[in-house]
């Protein structure tokens, strides 16, 4: 009980969810004032290249009161996968290859009037977003491509970004409010390091503070020569969202893969 009482119960608390986290199977991430990789995995997995995915696009239709009533045809990389009337959801399954595409959203009435998103295929998985169309374009907004996180970690880190979700504005006030709706989502998120608590040799807990205040922690792994991060440290942290931490307080918990130090994110 002396050992335990030396150590503090705030660090007591970090150090069992750190051995909590990594028995979970959990990533370690690896930081510098650059970008690295977790654990050094760079390539993609072997055999990946030209592998196949079963892809469900699932898309909601808000529908306008007044204007802008019309329905849209819906392609992928030029191929039309199918059309949908105006406030009328779709759904559909395809199959495409690992790598970048591009949905277009094009209106029955009038093909100058369309929109387009670039999204990322790694795994099977679902694409969703709700489509507004407006006088002169078709927006899909809040898209998502949810898979498997498990295959995630073999992915390099120009790869990993791509799906990764940036958290700013009004993206980041609906994860923090709803974060259960969100969890295993891949995100790009920025903070302050607002505590930096060294445990297991090189391993640290790391607490930051989004600018709208809301508080995140990832563990990271300081092996292979990482720097340590400290309290002030401007970060921007890639990783897959977890569940919030009831003995940390409320924190939102991400599995960090990929750390990037700034100077300043905040100014």
């Amino acid at each position: 009980m002396k050992k335990i009482a030396k150590i503090g119960l705030r660090k007591l608390v970090a150090l069992m969810m750190i051995i909590a986290l990594l028995m979970g199977g959990g990533g370690l991430a690896g930081a510098e004032s650059i970008v690295n990789r977790i654990l050094g995995k760079n390539p993609l997995a072997s055999g990946a290249s030209g592998t196949e995915y079963d892809v469900v696009v699932a898309l909601d239709f808000q529908e306008n009161r007044l204007f802008s009533k019309y329905g849209v045809k819906i392609l992928v990389d030029g191929t039309l996968i199918g059309e949908t009337a105006h406030g009328k959801s779709f759904s559909t399954s395809v199959q495409l290859a690992e790598g970048a595409h591009t949905l277009v959203m094009v209106s029955w009435e009038d093909t100058s009037i369309s929109g387009s998103l670039e999204f990322y295929v790694f795994e099977s998985g679902t694409l969703q977003g709700r489509i507004h169309t407006k006088r002169a374009t078709v927006l899909l907004e809040d898209p998502t491509f949810a898979g498997r996180p498990t295959d995630r970690a073999h992915l390099s880190f120009e790869d990993y970004k791509r799906i990764c979700r940036e958290l700013k504005g009004e993206s980041l006030a609906a994860v923090e409010r709803f974060p259960e709706k969100y969890e295993g989502d891949s995100i790009c998120v920025r903070g302050r390091v607002t505590e930096a608590l060294d445990f297991l040799g090189k391993t640290m807990l790391i607490t930051m503070q989004t600018s709208d205040g809301q508080s995140w922690y990832f563990v990271y792994n300081r092996s292979g020569g990482n720097e340590r991060l400290l309290e002030g440290d401007d970060i921007t942290v890639y990783g897959d969202l977890g569940a919030v931490s009831v003995l940390l307080n409320g924190k939102l918990r991400v599995t960090a893969h990929y750390v990037y130090r700034h100077t300043s994110i905040f100014n």
